[in-house]
């Protein structure tokens, strides 16, 4: 509170149009010591704070008053200083939240890309499977037609040979 007493008593003392000089003799004090008092350096007495009110004119409680809205004033400029930073650090989080959401966006976007790239390759891959498993089951099937074939030839070789046999026993039956 004692610099917005400080403050206080300057602005008065500038309304009434006193350089630091004359006031410091009309108070009865040193312009050092006044411009001490001034910049809020310095605590005055009573016998000096009740010679300041009377230079100007003014009253003891009237100055206390004033610095006293002057400092309520301060604290809620600093309160809203404060809230107003707050706020802007909320913001500021609020941004890289966003940012972040983005990235994620952005990586969620690129992977489903990517799914539906793959999902794409692989339907032609299943595709392709598809066909080559059908190729197999027909080559498989030629495999088993080739291995009938081939046991159908060797039943008739075998027929053949059986019957060739039995016709040679016959006939040496036959010519015996």
């Amino acid at each position: 509170m004692l610099t917005e007493m400080a403050t206080v008593i300057r602005r008065r003392r500038l309304e009434k149009n006193l350089s630091e000089t004359r006031f410091a003799k009309l108070v009865k004090v040193s312009p050092d010591m006044l411009s001490e008092i001034e910049r809020g350096e310095l605590d005055i007495d009573i016998a000096t704070f009740f010679s300041i009110a009377a230079t100007l004119e003014t009253s003891c409680a009237e100055l206390a008053d004033q610095a006293q809205s002057l400092s309520q004033a301060k604290e809620f400029s600093q309160y809203r200083i404060k809230r107003r930073l707050t706020s802007l650090k909320q913001i500021a989080n609020l941004q890289k939240q966003n940012q972040r959401l983005k990235t994620q966006l952005e990586r969620i976007k690129r992977r489903r890309q990517e799914l539906i790239l793959k999902k794409e390759w692989t339907a032609e891959t299943d595709q392709f499977q598809w066909h080559a498993q059908r190729e197999r089951s027909l080559l498989a099937l030629e495999a088993r037609l080739v291995t009938v074939r081939h046991h159908q030839e060797e039943q008739e070789r075998f027929l053949l040979r059986f019957l060739a046999n039995r016709m040679s026993i016959l006939t040496n039956k036959q010519t015996s």
